[in-house]
């Protein structure tokens, strides 16, 4: 008899004893699924909220890169002509150093740059003679192979900064 007793004192005990292993598993495992459900929503939120960042500086840059060009275009100094291509050059310049742009250059309604580069087929030059100040994707440079991204916009003489 006293065997038997010990028995079911054991029975109850693994049974207690996989119960508690049972909710503990399950309360570990719901409490993993729920703590990275919030995390993932917290991700997708500074996701959503940094790209909305970067899209509203790209657009700034955008904009003052856009800006910049077009008012060198419009710079009384260029329009007076008169100038040789070389102190044409000299003030395009100086009239880059306060830019994001490395340099500037002139092109003539057919493309040809003051330094007798043929831009002609150039999607930005096309864009900038039909009346849009345009920002290509990266090209490689004409006169040095290099890879950049030009800019175009139309001049109010109808030639292409």
């Amino acid at each position: 008899m006293f065997g038997r007793k010990t028995k079911i004192k054991y029975r109850i005990m693994r049974l207690g004893i996989i119960s508690v292993m049972v909710a503990v598993t399950s309360l570990t495992l719901s409490s993993t699924i729920i703590t990275q459900a919030i995390q993932t929503q917290k991700f997708n939120e500074e996701l959503e909220a940094l790209s909305d960042a970067y899209k509203s500086n790209v657009e700034l840059m955008t904009d003052t890169i856009k800006l910049q060009i077009e008012s060198t275009a419009k710079n009384p100094e260029l329009l007076a002509g008169g100038m040789t291509d070389e102190l044409t050059r000299e003030v395009l310049e100086e009239l880059a150093v306060p830019t994001y742009f490395k340099d500037f250059s002139i092109a003539d309604r057919s493309g040809m740059t003051l330094n007798k580069t043929d831009i002609s087929e150039r999607e930005y030059f096309q864009k900038a003679l039909d009346g849009e100040t345009y920002i290509s994707s990266p090209v490689i440079r004409l006169t040095d192979n290099t890879v950049t991204t030009m800019v175009g916009t139309l001049m109010p003489d109808g030639r292409v900064l």
